[in-house]
């Protein structure tokens, strides 16, 4: 019979009075358990206190590096056949790699200080007891009594390596220890490079912690740009991922001031001098005329350099003919390209757009519908 089987005398008499306690035996168990017993024995169920307490007795169970009885599982245990009827087979099953340890038959299951992967948090914990000093130097963080059963590493980078090989190394094993890396990761919203440091520190640290456990974490700022943005300018994204103003002497358009271009260099020394571009994906040129022409075309060189300059384009032209289409009374007349304050045939400065010829009969052939004695000034 069960009560029968009951392992002295002494705990028959105390569950016949109800006064056994479970914990005074020498079982972890909890208040609710013992709270349980006394109700049946005083309700006059003696055997539903018997097939209790045999319960609590029988049915084994891992926890905290080895097989217990002491009716604290989980509730997640009753089903799913983590309870076993015996020591013997909750060894076997969970702690295959220790069972002559967990059999009582050898050395206890003490910590082994080896790492094991934690694959909700995308890090590696330290088998060993919550509370300690670990061989990391943290007081508390990385020790956890590793849960049967589950491969060690003998050292966080190779449990990182080969555990978590689907989370970045260098996230992996900085969270490990609870630190941040110091390395550098992809910062698409601001087009660099960010720091994986502490955001209080300021730039060139990241705005936020980097959670991302996958993204790759470079070694330096020119790995992160050189592979992540390989549209900018190396030297432009590593100053700027490193929160430096770095001068290229180079000019660049100002779409934000206006349709200028602007030199690369430090703005306190004034015009051309607009400090470093907005963005690293500006395309830099190397003279103010190259970036004119190339990016500024319909304004003319001559009076976007000067707009750069923050000067006031003087009237020269080009001494070329062109047809003034508003004089002539509507039909045309062909003028030269200069300072109308200097007087006939100057019809002031024509447009980048028009066609410029070398003579006036040249362009009265264009209004060939105009007398020759009156198609020009």
């Amino acid at each position: 019979m069960i009560y029968d089987s009951l392992p002295s005398d002494d705990i028959k008499r105390q569950v016949e009075n109800g006064s056994l306690k479970l914990q005074s035996q020498g079982f972890d168990s909890s208040e609710s358990a013992d709270k349980g017993l006394a109700e049946n024995v005083a309700a006059g169920d003696f055997s539903g206190a018997v097939a209790s307490l045999s319960f609590l007795l029988s049915r084994w169970y891992p926890g905290d590096g080895t097989c217990k009885r002491d009716g604290n599982h989980p509730p997640y245990m009753e089903s799913n056949g983590w309870l076993k009827d015996s020591l013997d087979s909750c060894c076997a099953e969970r702690f295959q790699w220790a069972y002559d340890a967990c059999m009582g038959r050898g050395e206890s299951l003490e910590p082994t200080n080896k790492y094991f992967a934690d694959y909700q948090s995308g890090t590696c914990l330290q088998d060993c007891e919550p509370g300690s000093s670990s061989e990391l130097g943290s007081s508390t963080f990385g020790c956890a009594r590793v849960p049967p059963p589950i491969v060690l590493y003998d050292t966080v980078e190779a449990c990182c390596d080969i555990a978590q090989s689907w989370v970045d190394l260098a996230y992996c094993t900085s969270r490990s220890i609870h630190e941040l890396s110091d390395g550098w990761v992809v910062d698409y919203t601001h087009n660099k490079c960010a720091k994986d440091c502490d955001p209080a520190d300021g730039p060139p640290c990241a705005d936020s912690i980097h959670q991302d456990l996958s993204t790759k974490i470079f070694a330096t700022p020119e790995e992160c740009c050189s592979t992540m943005f390989t549209w900018l300018n190396l030297d432009s994204c590593v100053a700027d991922s490193q929160n430096i103003a770095r001068y290229t002497d180079k000019f660049y358009v100002d779409w934000l001031t206006g349709f200028k271009c602007a030199k690369d260099c430090d703005p306190t020394a004034g015009l051309p001098c607009m400090g470093n571009p907005t963005s690293s994906s500006l395309q830099l040129f190397d003279t103010i005329e190259t970036c004119c022409e190339g990016s500024l075309g319909w304004i003319g060189v001559d009076q976007c350099v000067a707009d750069t300059n923050g000067v006031v384009l003087q009237a020269r032209g080009s001494e070329e003919w062109y047809v003034d289409w508003l004089n002539g009374g509507g039909e045309g007349k062909c003028v030269k390209d200069c300072d109308p304050t200097a007087g006939p045939p100057c019809g002031g400065l024509k447009d980048n757009w028009s066609p410029g010829y070398a003579s006036a009969a040249d362009c009265c052939v264009v209004i060939y519908w105009v007398p020759s004695d009156s198609c020009h000034l």
